[in-house]
């Protein structure tokens, strides 16, 4: 199953079964353009979970109605009409439980501030699917509102499970606090797949096509369901070298680059190619730990005969028919130990020439951040960028000084230790770990 779907799939079942998430996702609009699927289909199948108002929270936009934009067939997301702090079921509340109040021009405003949105959601009773933008930031306990937020936070979500409502973190951090861990359950949205990035490309070649007709393309695409042919007999084959390569970015980022690529050559061709390559490169080098080389150029090593047999029997396994019909595993990795300068990391990119893939050098020293639990974040997301480019090969140079044991550090090298080593043994993409040494005694 895709990664998008099997995500939707869990979406899906936790609201139904009112759990209360912390989605970690750095895509908001993508998030609602999935929510979307999910409402629509729920509603076509007579199961509107969306009955009720769906809301969004956010520090800067307010309290926003989301379910206007969520049931039209429109597909351009558009910011939702501000949800005011006496609207006409409040109102009905509020005059139950405190008698007539006065509500004047000064009351009917945008609910803003966070203690605003507290009480609306407090007030109302009906089942309605809550979600709260960045609120990770709330949580820094250095904060002096820290045990108020999180005193209101836990009240809400009582109050929406006991009221058959949802509630969902959206937020690019993966850190929940302590204080709601017990009530929340974590979901990672995944990085567009081959079937997102296909997509992306048939809607962005259409939106060139209909600005110019002129533009030319290497390969083929759809457009309003229909097939669009390129004359480039090797026009398929071409557009799975840009999916592929197109692999690992957001869905943001994917539309800039097929878009930076297309002015560049006046159209899609394979001359394009080069430049989403190297796109790609600068957008991954803005996380300060990676960098990302696209397949090397021919690499020739002297002598490792025998390495050289195991990268070559192992290699089978990304041809799919071997790989199917002999049920082959993907390779775990390697460690290679030597002194300084012996060709350990001309070894790396001879692996990654070799079997056709790209190579990811991961900087664990700079991994590790000044802020309680940012290195295990840094991380996190490393290798969840690792496994959206897979298959690929993940090179840890000197990996002996990223995860010996420190008593210096509150614990951090041994936590980010134990979370690489759950990672390595539990990972299902193929992405070979190439590791080197120096010293391999100072490996725990």
């Amino acid at each position: 199953m895709a990664k998008s779907s099997e995500f939707l799939k869990k979406l899906n079942a936790f609201l139904n079964s009112m759990v209360t998430m912390w989605v970690v996702t750095y895509e908001e609009e993508r998030f609602f353009n999935l929510l979307r699927k999910i409402a629509q289909k729920n509603a076509g199948n007579g199961k509107d979970i969306y009955e009720y108002e769906v809301m969004s929270w956010s520090v800067g936009e307010g309290l926003l109605n989301m379910k206007p934009y969520l049931v039209s067939s429109n597909n351009v997301y558009r910011n939702p009409e501000p949800v005011k702090q006496f609207g006409t079921g409040i109102k009905q509340r509020i005059t139950q439980e405190f008698g007539n109040v006065d509500m004047n021009a000064s009351l009917d405003q945008p609910i803003v501030t966070f203690r605003e949105a507290y009480d609306y959601i407090m007030m109302n009773s009906s089942c309605h699917t809550y979600i709260i933008k960045d609120f990770h930031n709330f949580f820094e306990k250095n904060r002096s509102d820290y045990p108020e937020n999180v005193r209101r936070m836990r009240d809400i979500i009582f109050h929406l499970r006991t009221n058959n409502g949802n509630l969902i973190f959206l937020s690019p951090s993966a850190d929940i606090p302590p204080d709601l861990q017990h009530d929340v359950q974590s979901l990672d949205m995944p990085r567009p797949d081959d079937g997102d990035i296909e997509d992306l490309l048939n809607v962005a070649l259409s939106a060139m096509k209909a600005n110019n007709p002129n533009v030319e393309f290497d390969i083929n695409y759809t457009k309003n369901g229909k097939l669009v042919k390129s004359k480039n007999k090797d026009a398929e084959a071409l557009k799975q070298k840009f999916i592929y390569n197109l692999r690992g970015l957001s869905e943001t980022e994917i539309t800039q680059v097929i878009s930076y690529a297309a002015v560049r050559n006046f159209g899609l061709k394979e001359s394009s190619l080069e430049d989403i390559k190297e796109s790609k490169k600068e957008k991954i080098a803005q996380f300060e730990f990676m960098e990302f080389i696209p397949t090397p150029n021919e690499v020739y090593v002297g002598g490792h005969s025998d390495f050289k047999s195991y990268i070559e029997q192992r290699g089978l396994y990304l041809d799919a028919d071997m790989r199917d019909a002999y049920n082959l595993k993907a390779p775990k990795g390697t460690l290679v130990v030597g002194i300084p300068g012996c060709g350990k990391s001309v070894l790396a990119k001879y692996v990654a020439w070799r079997w056709g893939i790209p190579l990811i050098r991961l900087d664990m020293g700079a991994i590790y951040g000044k802020y309680l639990g940012q290195s295990e974040g840094h991380l996190r997301e490393a290798l969840r960028l690792a496994e959206s480019n897979a298959p690929c090969v993940l090179w840890i140079d000197e990996v002996e000084k990223a995860v010996g044991t420190s008593s210096g550090d509150s614990g951090t090298s041994t936590r980010v230790f134990g979370k690489l080593l759950t990672w390595m043994s539990e990972r299902e993409d193929m992405v070979y770990m190439y590791c080197t040494a120096n010293n391999i005694k100072a490996i725990p």
